[in-house]
């Protein structure tokens, strides 16, 4: 707006990112980057909080490539309307990419816990409000990998791993979120080499995700407790077969003592027989050749013997080997026990929470560590536990159709693997292509009242956590961006999978209610991220800015005509775009172009 008060016009080719810039003003995004981050040895005059947060447009605005900031079809470093919104200084492509080349972990870290602080309440909120409904809390774990170029030798710490169906070089990216009330909320996301682990993974992602949310559920601390008392059972057991091994192997010690003795006996008697023998040809039958035949026996004897001692030996070893092993992870249970018992203690107000995971979780140590963290949980098995359950079946089954290519059969619970505690299992087949599919449901607990048709359903509710996966890659350039910088993937890995996804929900929740004009393909469009993201942040808009107003009109050129955007103050005006003309929304009397327009009398 000019010094007289006039109206100001603003032309802008990405209507949604001047919006959102608006709102993160509220939340005071960029000058909350520029207090905390930092970034060692920067030396442009630009902050660095600035180049982070101009990255991190990039990716909002559906990008993939990172001189798109300045050559790209509408370079958003020449957007002023979406400068000015997200209140930061534009800088040239390449000193984004130095910035993320020289920017540390430290650098990271505080970005992220920015980010964090900035979305805590929401998230609060949220978990507030489905509480409210009565209802556990429904989590979402997946593990998703991000592979690169086979040949490449430029990304740090790049592995090779399982990615799909295949081994790839790359990333994994595990990420867990909250299933809210209209939409899914990404918790927390990490980025690893390609050969991570599932299960040191999980620990990650449900810690951060209690963290995040507040709350947990009680832990399970008995089933703790049975387990160490089954541990200390096997050292007892272990204990005594090792005690009933002591008189076997001195038995054998005695025997061969004996054994020993009545040998140098011997030898000294065939001596002796030697002796009186002289040259005289040895006989089969005679006293010398049968104390020859004695010693021979006595000889085998003792080696028996000697094996025998041995196997005890190494038995006895195997067997405090084992003893060792189970004290020590008994002392490992007790400690875990213990501790459980001090978080119980802290947590007045436990809620119930399932958690719906990735098939790549399912092994045993990482279905314990949940279970005993108070956690309700489905996950898939393949392979052996499918196999084992399918041996278990009668000749003729009672299928369950689920739908009409999909059977359920339900066998007893049962242990999978290596978790020690019994699961719900139901067995899955169907048909792909010409072939046969067979996979496993695993639920605890397994007095569940869901039926297998429900549990089918309810499982297939993680294409959400899914579809976020394939949201941060495709959506907001997760994939695309080559990024080969070890600060720049982390930042990429947060702001793709984690804030912008939560952060356009949150937004379309601060908007819906400032739509003053609309149509169906906007109203369509609030609903839907990815659209938001490839069409509304590339439409053109009018940013029309007066003392105590500022609205966003959209351009009739492009898919939203005459949908306008009250993103400050009132809404005072009618612009007739044609002919550059306003009108007083209250008395409809045509206005001067770009003249001061007055509030409307309430």
């Amino acid at each position: 707006m000019d010094e007289q008060g006039y109206l100001r016009v603003q032309r802008t080719e990405h209507g949604m990112m001047v919006a959102w810039g608006y709102f993160s003003q509220l939340l005071h995004l960029a000058e909350r980057l520029r207090g905390k981050v930092t970034v060692p040895r920067h030396h442009e005059n630009i902050p660095a909080a600035d180049l982070i947060l101009e990255f991190g447009l990039l990716l909002l605005s559906g990008s993939t490539q990172l001189q798109d900031l300045n050559q790209g079809p509408s370079p958003l470093i020449k957007d002023e309307a979406v400068r000015e919104a997200w209140d930061l200084r534009w800088g040239h492509y390449t000193s984004v990419s130095r910035v993320l080349k020289v920017a540390t972990a430290g650098t990271v870290a505080e970005v992220i816990a920015v980010l964090d602080d900035i979305s805590q309440p929401f998230i609060e909120q949220e978990v507030a409000a489905v509480a409210l409904r009565g209802r556990g809390l429904l989590l979402y774990a997946d593990l998703s990998g991000r592979p690169v170029s086979a040949y490449s030798e430029s990304y740090p710490e790049a592995r090779w791993g399982h990615m799909g169906n295949s081994l790839a070089l790359g990333y994994q990216h595990a990420v867990i979120s909250l299933q809210g009330q209209a939409y899914r909320i990404q918790l927390a996301g990490f980025l690893h080499p390609g050969d991570v682990v599932s299960q040191p993974c999980l620990r990650e992602l449900i810690q951060a995700a209690e963290r995040r949310l507040g709350c947990r559920p009680r832990r399970r601390v008995e089933l703790v407790a049975e387990r160490s008392a089954a541990l200390k059972r096997q050292v007892h057991d272990c204990r005594l077969d090792q005690v009933q091994q002591g008189p076997l192997w001195q038995a054998e010690r005695d025997c061969q003592q004996a054994l020993a003795q009545r040998l140098t006996e011997q030898d000294q008697r065939i001596t002796d027989l030697e002796a009186k023998q002289g040259g005289k040809p040895v006989g089969p039958y005679s006293r010398l050749a049968k104390a020859h035949r004695q010693k021979e026996s006595w000889q085998r004897q003792l080696e028996r013997s000697r094996r025998r001692e041995e196997e005890i030996r190494v038995r006895i070893g195997r067997l405090q080997e084992k003893i060792d092993r189970l004290v020590q992870e008994k002392e490992k249970v007790d400690a875990w026990h213990a501790a459980l018992l001090v978080d119980n203690a802290a947590n007045p107000n436990p809620v119930s929470i399932c958690v719906l995971l990735d098939g790549g979780f399912s092994g045993g140590e990482g279905l314990a560590y949940l279970i005993e963290m108070g956690y309700d949980l489905l996950t898939v098995g393949k392979g052996k536990s499918a196999l084992a359950l399918q041996r278990e079946m009668p000749p003729e089954p009672e299928w369950i159709e689920a739908t009409p290519h999909v059977q359920l059969w339900e066998g007893v619970p049962g242990v999978v693997g290596e978790c020690p505690y019994p699961l719900r299992r139901i067995l899955q087949h169907w048909h792909a292509g010409e072939k046969e599919r067979n996979s496993l449901f695993l639920e605890y607990p397994v007095a569940s009242t869901r039926s297998p048709e429900q549990v089918f359903v309810d499982y297939h509710e993680r294409q959400h956590a899914e579809a976020g996966i394939k949201q941060g890659k495709g959506v907001f350039g997760g994939r695309g961006l080559r990024i080969r910088s070890a600060a720049g993937l982390e930042l990429l890995n947060q702001l793709a999978f984690v804030f912008w996804p939560n952060f356009v929900h949150w937004a379309t929740d601060w908007l819906e209610p400032r739509v003053r004009q609309s149509n169906t393909a906007f109203d369509a469009t609030l609903r839907t991220v990815k659209t938001q993201v490839r069409v509304g942040a590339q439409t053109p808009a009018d940013l029309v800015t007066a003392p105590g107003s500022r609205v966003l009109i959209f351009s009739s050129e492009g898919p939203y005509p005459g949908v306008h955007l009250q993103l400050d103050g009132v809404y005072v005006f009618q612009p007739h775009l044609p002919l550059f003309r306003y009108s007083d929304s209250t008395t409809g009397v045509p206005l001067p172009p770009r003249r001061l327009l007055s509030p409307p009398v309430d």
